[in-house]
């Protein structure tokens, strides 16, 4: 089951204890960061699902350290904290990758709302991923069943040709031979496995298209 982890970066004492108290009592785990540098290093250990981050820390920036986490770590949704008279850093933030922001000093019904929404964002993401890899396992080389010689020599010259930068292939085969199947196994064992696989059925599209 996965445990949806929260870390907040902030180098307030009693801020971090407010946070940690709150979002534990939303089901969540909360690890804290007092500067960037330790906050930094548990976003790359621990892969949280949200980051609280203040745009103040003492040893560098939030802006500059959302750049970092956003370089080294895309799964994140941040949320900047901010004083009401650094808005303007706030909206950068976000033109930046960040998710959201709260103003500090903050209520404690728009932190729950703000990191509710964020941990939304996140619960998407990671069905999203989970949704490829499903497709992935159940369009690749081991979803076609075959021992023959013939069909184990066909596997092998998928396997050749999707480790290949061939962007053109042709296919030829009766119908219902698996022409699509074997398509699709290309598709999805390539680099391209990521992008969309669309099935069409050129003899249903009209000769004037």
């Amino acid at each position: 089951m996965h445990v949806e982890r929260i870390v907040v970066i902030d180098d307030e004492a009693s801020t971090r204890r407010l946070m940690e108290q709150t979002l534990k009592k939303q089901g969540y785990e909360v690890l804290l960061a007092s500067n960037g540098y330790e906050g930094l290093r548990i976003v790359m250990e621990e892969n949280p699902d949200v980051t609280l981050l203040d745009i103040k820390l003492p040893d560098t920036n939030g802006i500059e350290l959302l750049q970092k986490i956003r370089e080294l770590n895309s799964d994140t949704v941040v949320i900047m904290a901010t004083a009401m008279d650094d808005l303007k850093v706030a909206v950068k933030a976000m033109k930046l990758g960040a998710y959201d922001y709260i103003n500090k000093p903050f209520h404690i019904d728009d932190l729950i709302l703000t990191v509710n929404k964020a941990m939304d964002i996140s619960r998407l993401r990671r069905e999203v991923v989970s949704l490829k890899e499903e497709r992935n396992r159940n369009a690749g080389i081991e979803e076609i069943i075959g021992v023959s010689t013939h069909i184990q020599g066909v596997l092998s010259m998928v396997k050749k040709i999707s480790e290949s930068e061939a962007s053109t292939i042709l296919i030829q085969g009766e119908t219902g031979t698996g022409k699509e199947l074997i398509a699709k196994a290309l598709h999805y064992e390539s680099s391209r496995r990521d992008k969309p696989f669309m099935s069409i059925n050129c003899s249903a599209v009209p000769e004037n298209r």
